[in-house]
């Protein structure tokens, strides 16, 4: 008996040699993604068994939890794809040694075409599943990155606004500095003021002295008299004068304080935008929490990708066993049947559409991974600027509150001016009166001195009528002494007024050098607040260390009006909760001053 070499045919080998070169690329892509995790099945399995834990629990992952549950998540499902890769090839093998028995029976293969179909039904069904899933979750791709673009605006009006507020905060510290430099002013020129009425005080209580003096010599000193008169009347101008320039400074005052109650407003504003922001922040932290939920989701549509690959693995299981079915029923019905070469073409091209559509869900698989790892990265950079955002906001408070502290004290410092306004105006008009009853005292000595003048002309005529004309020498002598005398004393008296006048001088002198001391403390004092605020401007600059466990390094430069500092930080991150960060700057022109700081920051 001649026996027969039953060779299989030319279609199903090719989908054979398909379905084996199906399990060699996954295979390759499996032991690839293998080589890449230095993590055993085991302790794949164990991580995430550990990490759903957590969220049974009821506890919230952190961004890097998440992103390396998805990581192993994709590493379990290549897993799995590649073993049923392996469970492909096997059936694979086992087909190509079944075909070598099957023969030519034609009613066999019959079956077999109609197995095929629903086979190939099966597999459009799970394509058609796959498909709907790869676009349910392209969709929540979409309106992922939809919320991240959000997100990402928000944090630019945030970052827009926070810039308003650091200018808005910035005009305030200049009006405050100006306003404190305005009253140094003022109080320099009240006390200079009075310094000046005190020394004019004197001054006149001097000349009073003088003309009591004078009295008692009316009769030998009228030209001396008229000269203290003059001076009298020349101190009364310069009162005048002094009375102008405190009601110019008072005039001033009053201008002072609109702008204080200007400033008082738009601090209000500032203070007023601050708690608006505060608010607008809040509002972003829901926001942060609806990304975070829209994770979760993605999460869960992960899950159920994976319960899609575990019912493919089933499937490819029911597909083993039905194959060994067929393996007995070819053993029993191995006497040949004819095929139908054009059908299983057919079969033979949709079979390798199939594995085609395979492939390329297991490549959009790896993308999507892919995605979800850009996704979490975008999350830890939305996070990283709300802390920074956080950050901003916390630094305008303080500054709105520096703001208002010296707004206080520029209210105190005014009412302290009004109150010495006030006592020179009393000052002021006491000197005034002091003055009306100087000029009735002078009009007073007028009168006296008309009625003493006219006293000596009647006495020289008696003098004269007596001596017949003529004047004793004696007694000329004896007047021209006394006139001397009373010469020598009036030159005594302005001899001492000049002293004082002298003395006036050099005090006026003295005043006018210490206003310029004092105008130099004020530069020197507004370089250093300069450099100062450049110093802060740059410390403001460095980072937060975000990522626990790292050190993070930074450096800055800040600027404020002609001045301009640089500076460097460094800050470590223990823990989620805890962080630890310091810094220097130093002053790039002046004095070249120094500036640090050191803080810890820890969240509940």
């Amino acid at each position: 008996m001649k026996r027969t070499t039953l060779t299989p045919p030319p279609l199903k080998i090719a989908i054979v040699s398909a379905i084996l070169g199906l399990g060699a690329v996954s295979g390759a892509n499996a032991q690839q993604t293998q080589q890449s995790q230095s993590l055993s099945m085991q302790q794949v399995e164990a991580e995430i068994t550990q990490l759903e834990q957590t969220l049974t629990n009821g506890k919230q992952l952190q961004n890097d939890q998440v992103i390396k549950l998805l990581s192993l998540s994709h590493i379990r499902n290549l897993h799995a794809i590649r073993e049923n890769s392996q469970k492909a090839t096997n059936a694979g093998n086992l087909y190509f040694t079944q075909t070598r028995t099957v023969g030519a029976n034609e009613s066999r293969s019959k079956e077999n075409e109609k197995k095929i179909t629903e086979n190939t039904n099966n597999i459009d069904k799970n394509i058609k599943q796959l498909s709907q899933t790869q676009n349910a979750l392209i969709e929540q791709n979409e309106e992922i990155n939809q919320d991240i673009q959000g997100v990402a605006e928000l944090v630019e009006s945030q970052g827009s606004q926070i810039e308003k507020n650091k200018t808005a905060i910035e005009q305030n510290a200049n009006k405050n500095l100006i306003n404190v430099f305005e009253i140094e002013k003022n109080k320099t020129a009240i006390a200079k003021n009075k310094k000046h009425i005190k020394d004019l005080a004197r001054a006149q209580l001097a000349g009073v002295a003088v003309m009591e003096e004078l009295d008692k010599n009316i009769q030998e000193n009228k030209a001396d008299i008229s000269s203290v008169t003059k001076k009298a009347f020349q101190n009364q101008i310069d009162i005048q004068k002094n009375n102008s320039s405190i009601e110019d400074l008072y005039e001033a005052t009053s201008d002072n304080l609109d702008k204080i109650s200007q400033l008082d407003g738009a601090v209000f504003n500032n203070t007023q935008n601050i708690k608006d922001l505060v608010a607008y922040s809040e509002m972003q932290d829901k926001y942060a929490q609806q990304q975070t939920d829209a994770i979760d989701a993605l999460n869960k549509a992960s899950s159920e990708n994976t319960q899609n690959i575990e019912d493919l693995a089933a499937y490819n299981e029911l597909q083993d066993a039905y194959a060994k079915q067929q393996t007995e029923a070819i053993d029993a019905l191995n006497k040949a049947s004819s095929a139908n070469t054009d059908n299983i073409a057919k079969n033979q091209a949709d079979i390798a559409n199939n594995i085609n559509n395979i492939y390329e869900l297991a490549q959009q698989q790896d993308q999507h991974a892919s995605d979800i790892k850009n996704l979490g990265k975008a999350s830890l950079t939305n996070t990283k600027r709300i802390a920074t955002a956080e950050l901003g906001i916390a630094e305008n408070k303080k500054d709105a509150l520096i703001a208002k502290k010296q707004a206080n004290q520029n209210k105190a410092d005014i009412t302290t001016n009004k109150a010495d306004i006030t006592k020179n105006k009393a000052g002021i008009t006491t000197n005034k009166a002091d003055i009306t009853k100087n000029k009735t005292t002078l009009a007073q000595h007028h009168q006296r001195i008309d009625a003493n003048k006219r006293t000596i002309d009647a006495n020289q005529r008696a003098i004269e009528a007596k001596l017949g004309g003529k004047v004793d020498a004696q007694k000329l002598v004896d007047l021209e002494t006394k006139v001397k005398q009373n010469q020598d004393k009036v030159d005594e008296r302005l001899t001492t007024v000049q002293e004082n006048y002298s003395q006036l001088n050099t005090q006026v002198q003295s005043v006018d050098n210490k206003v310029g001391t004092v105008n130099a403390r004020v530069n020197d004092l507004n370089d250093k607040v300069e450099n100062s605020m450049a110093a802060q401007a740059a410390l403001n600059g460095l980072f937060q260390p975000y990522n626990v466990g790292k050190v993070s390094v930074s450096a800055a430069v800040g600027a404020y009006g002609s001045k301009s500092a640089i500076a460097v930080g460094a800050g470590y991150r223990v823990n989620p909760h805890l962080a630890f960060k310091g810094g220097a700057a130093i002053n790039t022109s002046g004095s070249r001053k120094g500036s640090y700081n050191l803080g810890i920051n820890y969240e509940f």
